[in-house]
């Protein structure tokens, strides 16, 4: 079965939960994610469809009623998630399955390149552009993380707010051994997995759960702030922009996406200009993509 590496972690995660066969868990997860194509544009309005025939039960009308929606649907907001991780890796792996060495070799180069060309883009408006869209290349993270490191000159305590997937702290977690990372979000399978994960690769992480009676919780001191694409989920985003901003440290890292979303299911926040103008005040410009405090 051809599954790249966070799919095989994800299925082993659901065998050690569920106490089942790992190869069976596999056989219905493969065929799942090849019956619906979890990475489809099909796959993106399927879930639409779910989010409307379920709201008159799960809605988004306060935030109690917003976090069961969430716990609700967060099993095919996994998939989604996970599937932001397939870009080029299912090519490589097919192609590397021949065995052939020269092709690995070449196939390594071409990723060494890439490596540099996206060094560069950094600095341009078109990669701005694209991550604050999403991240879809496991190397885009790992670059950003190495730049987000190097901005400060102490050990990297993490807060990634939202986290889902948290694909950039992971990177941050596997380059920085000392690193301390706290995991925030809904308390859910999710979470659950990406704190499994965590701990697989020896990285020191702790799990801070969102629930109705913790919506905004209280936030360790750190030194980076990781809160990309979430303040538009939230009814009172300049509530957990505040409790950011009070436990972050003087001369921390707010790393993030403020710009505006459109009106969809789970962007009850679209309009984003008192986050930003909140940034402008509070924060200086480091570079494109993040702030210094």
């Amino acid at each position: 079965m051809n599954l790249i590496q966070i799919e095989k972690e994800f299925v082993e995660f659901l065998s050690k939960i569920k106490n089942r066969n790992y190869d069976e868990v596999a056989k219905i997860y493969n065929l799942t994610k090849n019956r619906f194509k979890f990475f489809s544009q099909e796959y993106r309005e399927l879930l639409v469809k779910i989010y409307s025939l379920n709201r008159v039960i799960y809605d988004e009308i306060d935030e109690k009623h917003l976090i069961e929606s969430y716990k609700f649907h967060n099993l095919s907001h996994l998939f989604r998630y996970i599937s932001y991780s397939y870009s080029d890796d299912y090519l490589i792996q097919e192609l590397i399955l021949k065995k052939s060495i020269h092709l690995k070799n070449f196939l390594m180069m071409i990723k060494h390149e890439f490596g540099k060309l996206m060094r560069n883009l950094l600095k341009s408006n078109e990669m701005r552009k694209r991550i604050h869209n999403r991240l879809t290349n496991p190397l885009e993270h790992k670059i950003i993380a190495e730049n987000i490191i190097k901005s400060i000159n102490k050990k990297p305590i993490v807060v990634d707010y939202g986290c889902g997937m948290a694909y950039t702290s992971f990177e941050i977690g596997k380059l920085e051994k000392k690193a301390k990372i706290y995991l925030i979000d809904i308390d859910f399978l999710m979470l659950n997995f990406v704190e499994y994960r965590f701990n697989k690769y020896g990285i020191n992480a702790e799990v801070i759960r969102i629930n109705k009676n913790n919506i905004y919780p209280k936030l360790p001191i750190h030194n980076i702030c990781i809160a990309r694409s979430v303040f538009e989920h939230l009814l009172n985003p300049l509530k957990a922009y505040q409790n950011i901003y009070n436990s972050l440290e003087q001369g921390g890292i707010f790393f993030g996406n403020f710009e505006d979303h459109k009106r969809v299911f789970f962007h009850v926040s679209p309009n984003l200009k008192n986050i930003r103008d909140k940034i402008k005040k509070d924060f200086q410009k480091s570079d494109q993509f993040w702030s210094k405090k």
